[in-house]
């Protein structure tokens, strides 16, 4: 395919660099997992941690603020669930709040958190519910009598429905243990500046209430990472951003476009799906996109 690349009229003359980043074996680490979690994970696959798992979970278990920061599909969602189900297998209190930038990453979450505490066994008791603008108000009220064991939210929700109405979220905020804040990279600018005040809000009322929430931060392309977290949360992390996940051998290829990028992106998508490629491309905007869709539909 990069053959076909390199010779092909348009997109050729726009190949810059071309880079071949070695792939890595698995490596594991020893964490040692309660026997209904450790069931659970080998019944969806997963026979032993990574190494990086297993580094940021015995950070948790230290009282650690941790941040991971290792590749997309490298499982750092784990790092913020199996402390969780670890405490309700213990009998604990501690509660989770888990905070996205977007809805549908929260949504997606909450599948895998409730697929992983089904397999163990604690599908009752480590209940999990969405907090957001289109919450019904039956469950709204339903979460601030019977506060589940995960809370899954947004900065906003946080801002504007939990932090100024705290004296109804009192048993859950007396019991916060983890603030996950998960694609950490999006909290910058403006949005970054107010979203680190709420985090001190947040963290000001819980431990008024008598708890000692711990942050847990993921992200795949953080920079300057150890650095913005504790800007952000106003405390020091645990970094881990050595993956022990296995990966192949990747081809690196950086086009220089001619003319426009998005002419550039369209073709080269045009050129991938046509050789059978699974192919995605990102946009700044959902404008872009839509015009991207509206050109390949007349071009191809």
């Amino acid at each position: 395919m990069i053959e076909e690349l390199e010779a092909d009229r348009r997109l050729g003359p726009q190949l810059s660099e071309r880079l071949v980043l070695a792939g890595q074996p698995p490596r594991h680490g020893d964490y040692e997992l309660p026997e209904p979690l450790a069931a659970a994970l080998a019944e969806q696959g997963v026979e032993r941690l990574w190494s990086h798992q297993a580094e940021g979970l015995e950070a948790v278990r230290r009282g650690r603020n941790a941040l991971v920061t290792t590749p997309t599909a490298s499982g750092k969602s784990l790092v913020f669930h199996l402390p969780v189900l670890e405490e309700v297998l213990a009998g604990g209190s501690g509660r989770g709040l888990f905070l996205y930038p977007l809805k549908a990453l929260g949504q997606d979450q909450r599948g895998k958190f409730e697929a992983l505490a089904a397999a163990a066994g604690l599908g009752e008791q480590a209940t999990c519910a969405i907090y957001d603008g289109d919450t019904p108000r039956s469950e709204r009220r339903r979460i601030l009598a019977e506060p589940p064991r995960v809370v899954i939210s947004n900065p906003d929700m946080l801002h504007l429905g939990i932090l100024p109405h705290w004296q109804n979220w009192e048993p859950f905020l007396a019991t916060l243990s983890w603030v996950v804040l998960d694609e950490l990279h999006t909290y910058r600018g403006i949005f970054g500046c107010h979203f680190h005040h709420v985090l001190r809000r947040l963290d000001r009322l819980s431990r008024g209430l008598g708890a000692e929430p711990r942050f847990i931060a993921s992200s795949a392309t953080a920079e300057n990472a150890s650095e913005f977290a504790r800007l952000l949360a106003g405390d020091d992390f645990h970094w881990i951003g050595d993956s022990g996940a296995p990966r192949e051998d990747r081809h690196l290829l950086l086009l220089r476009p001619a003319n426009s990028p998005y002419t550039t992106a369209l073709d080269l998508l045009v050129f991938l799906i046509e050789r059978g490629f699974k192919t995605i491309v990102f946009t700044k905007a959902r404008r872009i996109t839509e015009l991207l869709y509206k050109w390949l539909k007349q071009q191809a």
